[in-house]
């Protein structure tokens, strides 16, 4: 039996799988992520327990919201999660469960899944770039082998005297176009912004943001995800064409939105054990 979790700022969500798919999939449970490590860590424990049903375990993935180490053994920055950060939390799961355990940043495994199961399926390369409370990004290609790198999208600068970012950077694209810092600086929950205006000018920042990692990477193509663009139709329907508005050195490859909801997560997971094994 394969585990999968994605361990977010605000919810946890593990799975069973009984051969690394999403058909495989037998158990889920989902719970609010509490804010201190070590009764997370017990929940996470006793959870796996119940997806697992008594069967043997052969792999543990785990999607974290946050920088993880070169190591993959823990997370370094957690900013919706700080009590986690420099925690071994792979060394105490392979402890508990006698495993092999897999860590890796969310972005990363959601653009895993894509690859594995979703948008880019049979693709050689793929940049993914998720917009929710923060920006991410990651971008993947198969190679010679596959190889993976981590984008802190969001925390471009784009003004050296710009607003100041929770990174300590000014200016980064995050805190303009970011859901956290969209819902400070109009006072309102992201998806209750229905001024257009707004959404023209996110759309545009939006934009520069894909159309750097773009033009850095050059992938088969790109998929975008997250709320703030899946759950918002004026973005959806506006960002390819901002992105082909200001893209100009370099062929505009494919944009697609991506199909996956809060399951993305998990489906990384699957396809992080299924790569590493």
């Amino acid at each position: 039996m394969y585990i999968s979790i994605d361990l977010g700022g605000t919810g946890t969500r593990i799975i069973a799988s009984t051969d690394l798919s999403t058909e495989g999939i037998i158990e889920e449970v989902k719970y609010d992520t509490p804010q201190d490590f070590e009764p997370a860590f017990d929940k996470i424990v006793s959870s796996i327990k119940v997806v697992l049903k008594n069967e043997s375990i052969d792999a543990i993935a785990v999607a974290l919201a946050g920088i993880v180490n070169e190591e993959r053994s823990e997370l370094i920055v957690a900013a919706n999660i700080p009590d986690y950060a420099n925690k071994n939390l792979k060394a105490k799961l392979e402890k508990d469960f006698n495993c092999k355990v897999y860590l890796e940043n969310d972005t990363v495994c959601a653009a895993l899944a894509e690859l594995e199961f979703g948008e880019a399926k049979d693709i050689n390369s793929i940049s993914y770039i998720t917009v929710s409370t923060g920006i991410g990004g990651a971008f993947i290609t198969k190679e010679d082998g596959l190889k993976i790198f981590e984008a802190q999208v969001g925390h471009q600068m784009i003004g050296l005297h710009g607003k100041q970012c929770a990174c300590d950077q000014r200016g980064c694209i995050e805190t303009y176009a970011g859901g956290k810092s969209l819902s400070e600086r109009f006072l309102r929950d992201a998806s209750n912004i229905d001024d257009l205006r707004i959404w023209e000018d996110t759309v545009e920042y939006l934009a520069i943001a894909c159309t750097n990692f773009l033009n850095l990477f050059l992938p088969d193509v790109l998929v975008l995800g997250g709320g703030m663009i899946q759950n918002n139709e004026y973005v959806k329907n506006k960002i390819e064409k901002e992105i082909r508005n200001q893209m100009r050195i370099s062929e505009v490859p494919p944009i697609l939105i991506s199909n996956f909801v809060d399951e993305v997560g998990v489906y990384g997971g699957l396809a992080l054990i299924k790569n590493s094994i």
